[in-house]
């Protein structure tokens, strides 16, 4: 992953330098800055970048409405007008993914089509949800987390001085951003095992509403919780989860590379 480093900070360049007079930051850097990337990592044409924003935009704004319990049907109904919503993208990725399969290239799409797992090959719906995620969840948080990190500078005249006057951004800047300010606001899971939380037992297999905005402000964990601190250290915010994904997540370069 560090290896793409190069590459966003010369894209992240070239995009400022094109640049006339006032910056627009999400058109012109925190939307294109990581569609290309991503784009060029999964060898799909960078030029289709205003269709990965149209398929977020789904993604984010499809009211799914979670609810832990789905009495009357209507969760279901919206998940489907939802899986209704993205098959253009589902079958674009498909279409992909099948011409690497029969001429491969160097990227990521022809390693996901080629990779195995226990021997067998990943299905056509394990690339797609791979690539899905890696294009609109990659792409997503990075042009969230761009455009928060700017405007907590902004609301913060006197950090961003102090930012100013000892470039490059400092991580924790970014570290803190992501925990006032995190990409998505909900998170939902389902339990694996049966466990107690808080005294409130939750059984195995119920979906669980997670609020990282507000957990990132328990004053039980984070002194000071409403205040914009880069040099907060350490700052265990859950903006990404746990797991694996959180991991990847963390691993990104786009959002480092970005904000420099």
């Amino acid at each position: 992953m560090a290896g793409l480093e190069p590459r966003i900070a010369a894209l992240t360049t070239e995009l400022l330098d094109d640049v006339d007079g006032d910056l627009e930051l999400v058109s012109q850097l925190a939307h294109p800055l990581p569609a290309i990337v991503i784009a060029e990592l999964l060898g799909v044409p960078a030029s289709d970048r205003d269709l990965f924003r149209k398929w977020a935009e789904v993604l984010t704004t499809d009211d799914i409405g979670f609810t832990a319990k789905d009495e009357n049907g209507d969760q279901a109904r919206r998940f489907e007008k939802l899986a209704r919503d993205v098959q253009p993208m589902v079958d674009y990725l498909k279409r992909h993914a099948n011409e690497r399969r029969a001429r491969p290239r160097q990227d990521l799409l022809t390693e996901l089509v080629r990779a195995e797992v226990d021997g067998e090959r990943l299905t056509d719906g394990q690339v797609v949800n791979f690539a899905t995620l890696l294009l609109l969840a990659g792409h997503i948080t990075t042009t969230m987390l761009l455009g928060n990190t700017v405007l907590c500078l902004d609301e913060h005249p006197e950090q961003a001085a102090r930012i100013r006057a000892d470039r490059p951004l400092p991580p924790g800047a970014i570290e803190e951003s992501l925990r006032l300010r995190p990409p998505f606001t909900l998170l939902a899971r389902v339990t694996k095992a049966e466990v107690e939380l808080g005294g409130q037992v939750i059984p195995a297999g119920q979906m669980v509403l997670l609020w990282p905005r507000a957990a990132n402000r328990d004053p039980r964990v984070f002194a000071r919780p409403d205040e914009f601190d880069p040099t907060r250290d350490p700052n265990p915010h859950l903006s990404f989860g746990r797991g694996v994904h959180s991991v990847w997540a963390r691993r990104w370069p786009g959002w480092r590379a970005g904000s420099r």
